[in-house]
């Protein structure tokens, strides 16, 4: 079914977002905090998000390690995607040639 049927059958109250927890501004307005923290003041910061999320203080060390990765080891892959604005008769003289 085409999304804008959906959308056009399906009620306001039902498309409406959920409310959020009221722990997730504390954990939106933590994570802020922490990003612009220095590295000790982060790491209570991250220890009482973890203590919310009931997770390691690990699992959210990754949103504040930076590794860079240098552009001239990545393989560049060629790819060819479609272009589905061309009419199909298009399509054929492209192949054609």
């Amino acid at each position: 079914m085409p999304l804008r049927l959906v959308i056009q059958n399906t009620s306001s109250k039902e498309i409406d977002a959920p409310r959020p927890h009221p722990s997730a501004k504390f954990v939106e307005a933590a994570l802020r905090t922490a990003k612009n923290s220095k590295k000790d003041t982060r790491n209570a910061i991250i220890a009482d998000i973890s203590d919310v999320l009931n997770c390691r203080q690990d699992d959210l060390n990754f949103m504040f390690e930076h590794n860079m990765v240098p552009h001239d080891r990545r393989p560049v892959f060629e790819l060819e995607l479609p272009d589905y604005r061309m009419k199909l008769s298009d399509i054929y003289k492209e192949a054609a040639e």
